[in-house]
């Protein structure tokens, strides 16, 4: 037997939902001859209001919304106050919606809560987890949290969304993944050793290539060093699949666990060869020795053709004519293997 509670709020919003769907759909009738582009666009326009009406009234009617006499905090466990049916926007990726939800305050420690919020896992903006996905996806991979917002307009039209919220979600989203790597980095390294917790790996190839450098990057208080380093597996042969980062603006201690977290998850421990490419800097290879001993060293040829450049001027003058043909002549006899004549000479 069906529970009429369910029933009767399936009977209300069909009431809804019908009324609206009649529309659309009397619509689309109408516009039968036009273009895909134009069908589409009525669709969204008109379909995604509907769905998200449906949704709020469907919200409205969970048992979580609806206002007890009293409960218990959760934070101190003394007795709230009802405040009533107080409104709260939702903000998700079909558009916007004001519902009414039960709210409760205490006394004793002033928390406020609303069981509703609780359930749908929203906080005080009352963004949609599947929103703020969206918003961190666009303010990473755009050049601007402009561009970002321009672009998320096209892609969800119902939704409003400011530019300095895009920046507050995407950066808000980057210091929670920040410190989920951090909090891997100190399970993977805490003491005693058998109490190490390492991270999940997430794929094996039997070759893993990681690749550190060092880069001045503009922040707001002006230039600062920032590591990086890119992580993939690939097979002999084979493209890189997928390349993995990890930039760091601290100390080089937790760099180099944050990189070994990650080489670990992308199948450090089964990889039959591991490869370290850098650049002459000292603490990469110090990296390399402490985390990757058995890795092949690989030196970058851009970098170790601008030494030869500075040790060329400085055996043969700067403006001698024959200062580039020893550079070509010494950067191809690198390329062929002569590293150890080459430097003896």
């Amino acid at each position: 037997m069906q529970d009429s509670t369910a029933e009767s709020v399936v009977q209300s919003v069909m009431e809804v939902a019908t009324r609206e769907l009649e529309e659309l759909v009397r619509w689309l009738v109408s516009n039968r001859g036009a273009d895909l582009g134009k069908l589409e666009q009525g669709l969204v326009e008109s379909g995604n209001p509907l769905l998200m009406s449906l949704l709020g009234h469907v919200v409205e009617s969970s048992p979580a919304a609806s206002p007890w006499r009293e409960r218990e905090c959760v934070r101190c466990g003394r007795r709230m106050r009802a405040l009533g049916n107080l409104p709260k926007w939702l903000h998700t990726s079909l558009g916007h919606y004001q519902l009414k939800r039960a709210r409760y305050h205490c006394k004793h420690c002033h928390n406020t809560f609303a069981p509703l919020d609780q359930q749908l896992g929203i906080d005080q903006s009352g963004r949609s987890p599947r929103l703020v996905e969206r918003i961190a996806l666009l303010g990473t991979q755009l050049p601007s949290f402009e561009q970002a917002g321009m672009d998320l307009s096209r892609l969800c039209p119902d939704v409003e969304v400011s530019t300095s919220q895009i920046q507050e979600v995407t950066e808000a989203v980057g210091r929670c993944k920040g410190q989920e790597l951090l909090a891997d980095v100190q399970a993977a390294w805490q003491e005693p050793y058998q109490e190490r917790v390492l991270p999940e790996v997430e794929s094996r190839s039997s070759q893993l290539i990681i690749s550190l450098d060092g880069v001045m990057a503009l922040e707001r208080e002006g230039y600062h060093k920032v590591r990086t380093a890119a992580v993939t597996g690939c097979e002999l042969g084979e493209q890189f699949m997928h390349w993995r980062y990890v930039i760091h603006t601290e100390d080089v201690e937790t760099f180099g666990r944050l990189v070994w977290c990650e080489a670990w998850r992308q199948g450090l421990e089964t990889a039959q060869l591991v490869v370290v490419v850098g650049d002459g800097a000292e603490w990469i290879w110090k990296l390399r020795r402490w985390h990757f001993p058995e890795a092949v060293q690989i030196l970058d040829l851009w970098h170790v053709t601008e030494r030869l450049w500075s040790a060329g001027r400085a055996m043969l003058g700067e403006t001698t004519e024959g200062l580039a043909g020893w550079v070509r002549q010494s950067k191809q006899r690198l390329l062929e293997g002569q590293v150890l004549e080459l430097l003896r000479e």
